[in-house]
């Protein structure tokens, strides 16, 4: 016979011989095992009445408290955010900074450091979490926010 524990989230055949069982135990029909499975292996939770929440909202979120929650932090969700921010071309990124008279003010900033420079020439694309990038924010005196703001704008040129 198997059983459904909410408490391990994992079935148990009682045919079987544990050292301990969990006292939450449930017993399923075959059918209600296969279907609760899947859901398990699509991150649900199964309650005890073998109800089963909606999948998590996001491989971070944990169940915790009835309900799905996010427990990074605001800088983490905001840096993984960044890390999926497409590449520039530099025809982008260039264009971007004409657009908006800052053109000469980060060609200088690239001139001026020789890494920047080979870096700058030796790409064809411009990734967002690239140091290169976060140094002539942090030189610019930009902050995060306003870069994920002009990248966005920039993507769509």
């Amino acid at each position: 016979m198997i059983k459904f524990s909410e408490q391990e989230q994992a079935f148990f055949d009682t045919d079987l011989l544990y050292a301990e069982l969990p006292t939450d135990l449930v017993e399923v029909s075959e059918e209600q095992h296969s279907l609760l499975l899947e859901k398990i292996n699509q991150g649900c939770h199964v309650f005890k009445n073998l109800n089963v929440s909606e999948p998590p909202p996001s491989p971070f979120h944990e169940w915790q408290s009835n309900k799905w929650i996010d427990l990074r932090t605001p800088e983490e969700i905001a840096s993984y955010n960044r890390s999926l921010l497409p590449k520039l071309s530099k025809r982008q990124f260039a264009l971007y900074l004409y657009d908006h008279d800052m053109y000469d003010q980060v060609m200088q900033a690239i001139e001026a450091n020789p890494r920047f420079k080979i870096e700058y020439d030796s790409v064809s694309d411009i990734e967002r979490l690239s140091p290169t990038v976060a140094e002539i924010t942090l030189l610019l005196g930009w902050t995060e926010e306003q870069v994920d703001q002009m990248w966005e704008q920039a993507l769509a040129l």
